[in-house]
């Protein structure tokens, strides 16, 4: 049975290959072994912007597209963290607050999905609401595959007692 690791990250304000390489450099070192769901799967049109800007059209969304209406973006995005065994947050470069990955790491917590946060010192998402509900805080892309393929993949002991006793934090977690 496979596992899946949902990519959570900025999206407006980036240009399409920012939104989208890291999420493609992910899946290629998880897989085949754990699979990505990926909030810009099937939104190729949007690589035609020079930067990712729902506010532009007024709505917060590209309404001559259904997955990237208002209604579309919150109901997949909602639905993939959900079905997801775990979350992936990649906040690093961040020059404004993404509340769309805000609500992710809120959705996942709530689900009690592990996730696992890529943050700047400092960055603008530096919060203690932030840091209290990753379960793991990295400094890069390889840090969080490499908790990714230890825990999803081998010993489930770990998981469960991160998840259950709400450790939050590897140095919270008993040995």
């Amino acid at each position: 049975m496979y596992k899946t690791v949902y990519l959570s990250g900025p999206i407006a304000g980036q240009s399409f290959g920012d939104a989208t390489d890291w999420r493609i450099e992910v899946h290629r070192m998880l897989s085949p072994q754990i699979d990505t769901l990926s909030p810009m799967r099937g939104k190729d049109y949007l690589d035609v912007e020079a930067t990712i800007d729902p506010d532009k059209t007024g709505s917060g969304a590209y309404d001559g597209f259904p997955l990237s209406t208002q209604r579309g973006i919150f109901t997949r995005d909602y639905n993939d963290v959900v079905e997801s065994d775990a979350v992936l947050v990649n906040l690093q470069g961040s020059k404004q607050v993404s509340i769309g990955t805000m609500f992710e790491i809120a959705w996942a917590w709530e689900h009690r999905k592990p996730i696992v946060l890529i943050q700047d010192d400092d960055g603008v998402h530096d919060h203690p609401f932030v840091r209290e509900a990753s379960s793991f805080i990295v400094a890069s892309l390889d840090d969080a595959v490499y908790i990714f393929r230890n825990f999803l993949l081998t010993d489930k002991s770990l998981l469960s007692r991160m998840i259950y006793s709400h450790a939050r934090r590897v140095d919270d977690i008993p040995c």
